[in-house]
């Protein structure tokens, strides 16, 4: 049965701090880690190279350099192989650790799992995010070894851990910026990721005066924009744009982050709307106001007795009942569990009940002043 519904989530639910805290302090842990470092860093030859930044945008190719008996090709790809074999028995090492940890805490494989993945969720809304994890990621992997490589007298699980706190400060770092990003595009109505490029690549664009496009950067731009022309009519989806515009802003700091997102609200207010765009702005701004978290979602049913609660005659009646009840409907194709509705979903669902001439019925500020 499922952890989520058998009630044993919250007993469990530390399970996720114990092994941080396993991870950070574990002295058996740090002794595992660091004698395997010691034992395969003649495997990595360090080079001063590797500036680029990879699809991920992480800094780094991790060129290394090639043996004098050998071509530099062939070097680089028996290195390659046995950087990855040497990482595949590391991470091996690792997760045996791990299993025997949360043996001890009489938690099972497939219970962990499932508790992980529904922090996941939670971290997505907000939550703590657990890093430790990423110890095991190639990239992470051969920096601990080119460091260890570099400075023989690195302590190896004292850098991983650094590492991590790293990941972690980025992470909620990125969270915080997710809840400023995502309604940024919501609120400007976005589904053309050239307009977004436009705004962003101009003369007067923060982003623009502060540095240049990296590579990755170009090629994803690129990607992008030859995905929107192979699909009629031309649109990207908005999580895929606020995931490249978060990594636009990803080395800003917080001073140059406000500024380039002040730029963006002024360009957004200042767009002139139709009557339907305003109702769906409109709309915006009171599912942005109920959706504290920035989650992307409402429950249906809260958001229709919000509604009621203002005890407009357009929430009441026969077409108020047809007009939910479409719209439950609707929502039931892609919620199997429980309904809940989207900012673009509901935006759908006041036009439907304010159609045209009627859209400036609409009384968001009522709305906004109902509390969900």
């Amino acid at each position: 049965m499922p952890i989520r519904r058998m009630g044993s989530f919250a007993k469990m639910d530390g399970i996720l701090s114990d092994v941080e805290a396993w991870f950070f302090a574990d002295p058996g842990l740090a002794q595992c880690i660091n004698a395997f470092t010691e034992q395969h860093v003649d495997d990595f030859i360090v080079d001063s190279q590797g500036a680029d930044f990879n699809e991920a945008g992480a800094p780094g190719v991790y060129l290394f350099t090639a043996d004098a008996e050998d071509v530099i090709e062939e070097d680089h790809m028996r290195r390659a192989h046995s950087r990855k074999l040497v990482h595949s028995q590391f991470c091996e090492l690792f997760e045996h650790q791990l299993e025997e940890f949360i043996k001890q805490r009489n938690v099972t494989h497939e219970e962990f799992q499932e508790v992980f993945a529904i922090s996941h969720e939670e971290e997505l809304a907000g939550g703590t995010p657990h890093r430790w994890i990423h110890c095991t990621d190639y990239e992470v992997f051969l920096r601990l070894m080119q460091a260890k490589r570099s400075t023989p007298v690195l302590v190896p699980m004292a850098f991983l851990r650094d590492e991590i706190v790293g990941l972690m400060q980025q992470a909620r770092l990125c969270i915080q910026r997710k809840k400023e990003i995502l309604p940024l595009l919501d609120k400007w109505d976005l589904d053309d990721f050239n307009s977004l490029v436009k705004v962003l690549h101009c003369p007067a664009s923060p982003l623009h005066q502060l540095h240049t496009e990296h590579k990755y950067l170009a090629r994803w731009r690129v990607r992008l924009i030859q995905a929107q022309r192979a699909v009629v009519p031309p649109t990207t989806p908005r999580q895929e744009m606020a995931d490249y515009l978060q990594h636009c802003v990803r080395q800003c700091s917080p001073l140059q982050f406000q500024t380039t997102m002040a730029y963006l609200h002024q360009h957004v207010d200042a767009m002139p709307l139709s009557p339907l765009q305003r109702q769906r702005r409109h709309a915006w701004q009171v599912f942005h106001n109920w959706d504290e978290a920035c989650v992307g979602v409402l429950k249906y049913e809260s958001v229709l007795r919000a509604m009621e609660r203002t005890e407009e005659a357009a929430f009441s009646g026969k077409n108020w009942k047809k007009a939910t009840r479409r719209c439950a409907a609707r929502l039931k194709v892609s919620n199997t569990e429980k309904l809940l509705i989207t900012l673009q979903q509901f935006q759908v669902f006041i036009a439907e009940l304010f159609p045209p001439p009627s859209q400036e019925a609409f009384p968001h500020t009522r709305l906004i002043a109902t509390p969900l």
